[in-house]
């Protein structure tokens, strides 16, 4: 099989319908993912029985969840809405079945996957001195609030249900 690098917008794939055998997805889906109508978006360029393989950012203690640990007041104007983007495996997995076009078969966070993203922020910090994105995320995970924060990974099986209608005319493939 042949694999496809790309960089696009991802509410507008420019594939075929049925094109990809399997489509994985690195350290991006949180952005674009948790909007409710995107995995029946998505689910028509992978083939019936195909894979969506997912590795993002997550917090293994969802910040909706009781008890959610909340960003301190520091950190709150850095990082905004992006904090409720680090959902965890389970409101993932919750996510995902809502679609009948994907049955999820592994939801859960990469083990170390806390200490691998701190190693990984502080060398690019080391690198960049002074670059404030490249500071954030050490001070991010460095701070109490991140605890809880590692890599999800989830794996689902694309099911022989179509993908969902939104509506007539331009709501048909709207998703956003």
């Amino acid at each position: 099989g042949s694999v496809h690098p790309l960089h696009t917008e991802a509410r507008q794939l420019p594939f075929d319908p049925g094109f990809f055998d399997a489509l994985v997805s690195i350290d991006a889906y949180h952005y674009f993912g948790t909007e409710v109508r995107y995995l029946a978006y998505l689910a028509q360029f992978v083939k019936e029985d195909g894979r969506l393989g997912v590795v993002c950012p997550a917090n293994a203690h969802d910040p909706d969840d009781p008890g959610g640990i909340d960003l301190p007041p520091a950190m709150t104007a850095e990082y905004d809405a992006d904090w409720f983007t680090f959902r965890s495996p389970t409101w993932w997995a919750r996510h995902w079945s809502r679609s009948q076009t994907f049955a999820v078969e592994l939801a859960e966070m990469v083990p170390g996957g806390r200490e691998d993203w701190l190693r990984q922020a502080r060398a690019v910090a080391a690198m960049h001195p002074g670059v404030a994105e490249s500071l954030g995320s050490a001070r991010l995970l460095e701070c109490a609030a991140s605890q809880t924060l590692g890599f999800a990974r989830m794996v689902a099986r694309r099911t022989g249900a179509s993908p969902p209608s939104f509506g007539p005319g331009d709501f048909a493939t709207r998703i956003a």
